[in-house]
Order: C-alpha cells, then sequence, then structure tokens
C-alpha cells in the first residue's frame, strides 16, 4: 500500500521476499490487499467520525483565539467544551486525555449540560467551544502547560525523564 508513495523503498523491500512468495517481478504489478468486511468496527468508526466533527469544532474556536492573539499556537490554549447531546458529552469524559491530543491543546474543561454559554463560544455542529490562554507553565520538553510543574516539566514528562534516568 505504500508504494505509491515511496517506490524504491518498497521495490526494495520487495526484491528481499522469498522467489516463491512473490508472485511478480516487481511490485507496481502487485494486487491491492483486499480487507475482511466482518472485521470492520462500526461502532468505532462513528466514533471517530464524532471525534473529527469534535476537533473541526475545537479548531474552529482556537483559530478565533489566534487570530485575536490570546494564543500563538493550539498547544497554548485551554478550551472550554459544552456538548449539545448526551452521547458526546459522555465521550468527552470518558476520552478526556486521548481528546486533548487529538485536539493539540494543553487543557479541557468539559461544562455540564446545565451550563450557560457566552458569546466567547463558538458553535459548532456538536458542541460550543471557547479557547482562552492555558493555566500555568509551559513544559519545556512537550510543551503542553501545566498547573502541577515538578522540576519545571509537567507530570507526565518529569515521569517520563525519572523512567529513562534523565532526572
Amino acid at each position: 500500500m505504500l508504494a505509491p508513495f515511496i517506490p524504491f523503498t518498497m521495490e526494495e523491500l520487495y526484491m528481499h521476499f522469498n522467489e516463491k512468495d512473490r508472485k511478480y517481478k516487481t511490485i507496481a504489478a502487485e494486487e491491492w490487499p483486499s480487507y475482511d468486511e466482518s472485521k470492520i468496527d462500526r461502532k468505532l468508526e462513528e466514533k471517530w467520525e464524532m471525534i473529527l466533527k469534535i476537533r473541526d469544532d475545537v479548531m474552529k474556536a482556537v483559530e478565533k483565539a489566534r487570530n485575536e492573539d490570546v494564543i500563538g499556537h493550539s498547544l497554548d490554549s485551554k478550551i472550554t467544551i459544552k456538548a449539545k447531546r448526551d452521547d458526546v458529552h459522555e465521550m468527552l469524559k470518558n476520552d478526556r486525555d486521548m481528546l486533548m491530543d487529538v485536539f493539540i491543546v494543553s487543557q479541557m474543561e468539559i461544562l455540564d449540560e446545565s451550563s450557560e454559554v457566552d458569546d466567547g463560544f463558538v458553535e459548532g455542529d456538536l458542541t460550543y467551544v471557547k479557547a482562552v490562554h492555558a493555566d500555568g507553565v509551559k513544559c519545556p520538553r512537550c510543551w503542553k502547560y501545566t498547573t502541577e510543574p515538578i522540576d519545571g516539566l509537567c507530570p507526565r514528562c518529569h515521569s517520563v525523564m525519572k523512567e529513562m534516568g534523565k532526572i
């Protein structure tokens, strides 16, 4: 599948296959692989479609904050997000840490259904989102902001550096 993008590398790898395993003299003549439809997780696909729609909402709010010179980079931001639907709210709560990485933000506050949104929020398809400058200090290793620095690093980077024996 990578042959169209890195043809020389893939051709070289193909030549290292045992000759009896090769159907053709070149990888360019190979057929595209087929997939097993039964192994596709429809719920996971739907979840990621939702995540990407929410990411679009978040990026609109981050871009608004960037245009207003509130932030420079998306990691400078803390987003406040309110879901329009219960299933979206549950997913935001359950996957909070992963979503901050997907959205490329340092901090995320999730409002409950009863919370009001003000004019600073950007209305998206599934959420209302507001981006402000993140609280705390910037970790020099990952560039995320933290309110609980340890030796100048965020807790995650401190743990990694300690595990590597660098601290």
